[in-house]
């Protein structure tokens, strides 16, 4: 174990030598030109900005979560997938269409103007007793249960 901590020593500074002399970069073990190449995650990649260990025209792609993805006008990330949030939302990891009035529950995309979200469940429109909907006027809530 010693030597091969000496040897890794010896090669970091054989590298850093070199690197004055070169104005070259390191990227993990390996010496990288930085006008040319990026180093993501010590790994040595052409030109462009980072996505986990690779890289990507930021003008063209996005990053979601270490994946690289398509972009497009108003493209953002839900998790690893990349969407057009003009047209849809992002519930929980999970791209939902997008309407007016819509609205995430949980995993689930749900139109407001005609049901709640009661504990994580989509309801029917109404106030929320647990995980299930009723009407104030003529119900009462007790304790999470309709009584």
């Amino acid at each position: 174990m010693e030597n091969f901590r000496t040897l890794s020593l010896v090669v970091l500074f054989i590298c850093a030598i070199s690197i004055r002399k070169t104005k070259a970069s390191v990227c993990g073990f390996r010496q990288f030109n930085h006008r040319l190449n990026s180093c993501c995650e010590g790994v040595v990649t052409r030109k462009g900005s980072c996505c986990g260990k690779q890289s990507y025209n930021s003008n063209v792609n996005n990053c979601c979560d270490g994946e690289v993805t398509s972009r497009g006008s108003k493209r953002s990330c839900c998790g690893k997938k990349s969407y057009d949030s003009n047209f849809n939302n992002c519930c929980v990891g999970v791209v939902t269409s997008r309407g007016s009035k819509r609205s995430c529950c949980g995993k689930k995309s749900y139109n407001s103007n005609f049901n709640s979200c009661c504990g994580g469940v989509v309801t029917r429109k109404g106030s929320c007793c647990g995980t299930v909907s009723y009407d104030h006027r003529f119900q009462k809530c007790c304790n999470g249960r309709i009584c």
